[in-house]
């Protein structure tokens, strides 16, 4: 991921020296000038960008209600397990990625469609090894949640206003899409030797917001930059703790039942990019 970022800003910084006078020599002189820039935002354009996001994630893991035959006998060793595998985390990452758009323009007001899709490395975990049970049993437990993303695409519109021929001021929303990896883990020393864990892979759509700001570098060129927010919801797996192999005979002769045991990720992120367009 960091080589792809490095790659990507580096092809920013090297298009921006081609595309503007105050980047490189004055290409007026080298005869390569484009002519002035244009004052029309209107015509398809394609482009990368590179940039960093921030998380906001609910990790809630859940091993249900105790009963008379569940695997958990104590209300504080469930209470124990779930705080430690739920909490609010903040997974960072950097981005990099391609986008395509088409704009048309009325007088000032710029209106527009963009597409992107590029990496999204957003991944982190909770959890806890090796602790005692709370409960009147001398145990102990290891759990694990984790989340992780690898993509991210959103189709957005875009409404903007020229303030003058080479700036752009806009709002964009729309779709987000991403797919969210959420899966967990439990073991303990007990007689019982007690395991679970189970995984989900689902591709989420959600939705985005934010806006930026965008320079016009020559006829052909815009230098933007941008911010996003987006959501996707809550993405769950659901198994169970049960007795372990060594522990079968045991579970079998007081007729213990599997506990629940799930985990469930609420995902959103703030997202900070600059982008270079090229427009045919």
């Amino acid at each position: 991921m960091r080589k792809c970022l490095r790659s990507a800003l580096a092809a920013v910084l090297g298009a921006c020296a081609l595309a503007h006078p105050s980047f490189a020599e004055d290409p007026r002189k080298s005869g390569k000038w484009d002519g002035p820039i244009s004052s029309s935002w209107g015509g398809i354009y394609v482009g990368i960008y590179a940039g960093r996001a921030w998380g906001d994630l609910d990790l809630r893991t859940d091993t249900g209600a105790v009963t008379a035959s569940s695997y958990f006998q104590f209300p504080e060793n469930t209470a124990s397990v779930n705080q430690s595998g739920s909490g609010a985390l903040s997974p960072d990452t950097g981005l990099a990625g391609v986008q395509v758009g088409f704009n048309t323009q009325k007088g000032s007001w710029v209106f527009g469609l963009e597409a992107d899709y590029g990496a999204f490395n957003l991944g982190v975990s909770r959890g806890a090894a090796g602790v005692p049970y709370p409960g009147s049993v001398p145990f102990k437990y290891s759990v694990r949640a984790e989340m992780e993303t690898d993509w991210l695409a959103t189709a957005r519109a875009r409404v903007g206003w020229a303030f003058q021929p080479g700036l752009l001021i806009y709002a964009t929303g729309g779709l987000a899409v991403t797919n969210i990896r959420v899966s967990n883990s439990f073991s303990d020393d007990a007689p019982e030797q007690g395991v679970g864990g189970s995984s989900n892979s689902q591709v989420k759509a959600g939705w985005t917001f934010g806006g930026g700001a965008e320079w016009a570098l020559s006829r052909n060129w815009s230098l933007k930059t941008e911010y996003l927010y987006v959501n996707f919801g809550s993405v769950s797996t659901s198994g169970s703790i049960t007795c372990g192999p060594g522990g079968a005979a045991i579970c079998n002769s007081f007729g213990v039942t599997p506990s629940p045991f799930s985990t469930s990720a609420d995902l959103a992120a703030h997202i900070a990019r600059v982008g270079l367009n090229y427009k045919f």
